[in-house]
């Protein structure tokens, strides 16, 4: 009998203090990363931090050594990141529908490639994506075509 009143006076704390744990989170953001929660202000949250679209001045202002830039929304995918020799690149990552496995494409350098014409590539890109291709897949066997036309011997006739 006395076990009894243990077991349950025991069950009764635990559940006092899964109401009091559950309690406690309510100020945590109920956004996890990965997972986009749009704000009042249309800023969106990730994680405890909040992310911004790109702008031109966000990726202006890069400097080496800093941590990737990425896109937010519709335009998800596009990440900017700057060499040790401050040359910054625009980049679509994305899982490859062939392995599973993270990919990425390189769209070219800032500010030769305008961060609009970075956005209209990473649309043409992820269209690619969506037939269940791999851009880089595709990328590479262009280049890989594009060479072997540079080699091959010239015949005369």
């Amino acid at each position: 009998m006395m076990s009894m009143c243990l077991n349950i006076n025991g069950l009764a704390i635990f559940i006092v203090l899964i109401a009091y744990r559950l309690a406690s989170f309510t100020s945590i953001p109920k956004v996890f990363p990965g997972m986009q929660s749009k704000h009042d202000n249309g800023v969106f949250l990730v994680g405890k931090q909040e992310a911004k679209s790109l702008s031109f001045k966000t990726i202006e202002m890069m400097k080496p050594g800093d941590k990737d830039k990425a896109d937010i929304g519709e335009k998800r995918g596009l990440h900017v990141s700057c060499g040790a020799t401050g040359v910054k690149s625009f980049f679509y990552r994305y899982t490859s529908p062939l392995t599973g496995k993270l990919a990425q494409v390189k769209i070219g350098n800032f500010p030769q490639t305008s961060l609009a014409a970075a956005r209209l590539k990473l649309n043409e890109l992820k269209l690619v994506r969506q037939d269940g291709r791999c851009p880089a897949t595709e990328l590479k066997q262009e280049n890989n075509c594009a060479q072997s036309r540079l080699n091959r011997p010239k015949w005369l006739n």
